[in-house]
């Protein structure tokens, strides 16, 4: 039986600093929204080792944190193979590994479909360096919508990563920002889902996927850049009436 210990994110500050720098001066106003995503992709490698092996355990607190390293064609910096990815997560410092191992921290980690994939077929599963509870599963379609969004969620619910399922495409015409919401009713609740629509048509839908059930949303930090076609700043939605009745809801306390 699935047991859900994934805090439910709210209004996540995605963060995509070119340099950790940018990251640190901005953590007064980036610790405002209820959780943060930290983009790990956008720096070079030399910067992005200092800062894990330095800065980030310092950045830990309550407050739920999702760390990504995420390959351009999920929508990341840069073109990062899975193979990389995974020496990258291995190589962590116990600072870092250690809290994201233990299941009583709000620490978790965004897995593309491509890792997890990559993973599962070459029998890792004793090198994991967490567990499956704490590592969620992603996969974005940055260019459309697919048909049978149901099979897309399916194949990652395949996975055996479970501290969450996000799953997000763009919208091109409105009919994929409606099929995109008619996931919701259907979806069973396990593991905690996220999902809404990218690009201009999708925007709305940021402001809305919280009260349809989705395990957060991403706005991003205007000290930094957006992260996603069609993303706001995350003040836009925490500020906004409709967002904050629906994260009351979940149990989120709001100045």
């Amino acid at each position: 039986m699935f047991i859900n210990t994934t805090p439910h994110f709210g209004v996540i500050a995605s963060a995509l600093p070119k340099h950790s720098s940018q990251l640190v001066s901005s953590w007064a106003q980036i610790s405002l929204a209820t959780s943060v995503e930290i983009r790990l992709d956008g720096m070079v490698d030399k910067d992005r080792n200092l800062f894990v092996h330095g800065q980030l355990p310092s950045l830990f607190s309550a407050k739920p944190m999702i760390l990504t390293f995420r390959p351009k064609e999920q929508g990341g910096a840069g073109f990062i193979t899975p193979e990389y990815q995974w020496r990258f997560w291995n190589s962590l410092p116990d600072s870092v590994r250690l809290v994201i191992r233990d299941l009583r921290s709000p620490v978790f980690v965004d897995w593309a479909v491509d890792l997890v994939s990559y993973v599962c077929a070459k029998g890792y599963y004793k090198e994991m360096p967490f567990p499956w509870q704490k590592i969620g599963i992603s996969n974005h379609r940055l260019e459309e919508t697919p048909r049978d969004l149901q099979q897309e969620i399916n194949i990652l619910l395949s996975f055996p990563a479970s501290a969450f399922v996000k799953f997000v495409c763009k919208a091109n015409i409105e009919a994929d920002v409606e099929r995109i919401k008619d996931i919701y009713p259907a979806y069973r609740g396990d593991p905690p889902l996220i999902a809404f629509p990218m690009g201009p048509l999708g925007t709305r839908e940021r402001f809305e996927c919280v009260r349809r059930g989705s395990w957060g949303t991403y706005g991003f930090v205007p000290s930094l850049q957006p992260t996603a076609n069609g993303q706001v700043p995350f003040r836009e939605l925490l500020e906004d009436s409709e967002v904050r009745e629906a994260l009351k809801l979940r149990g989120h306390v709001l100045n």
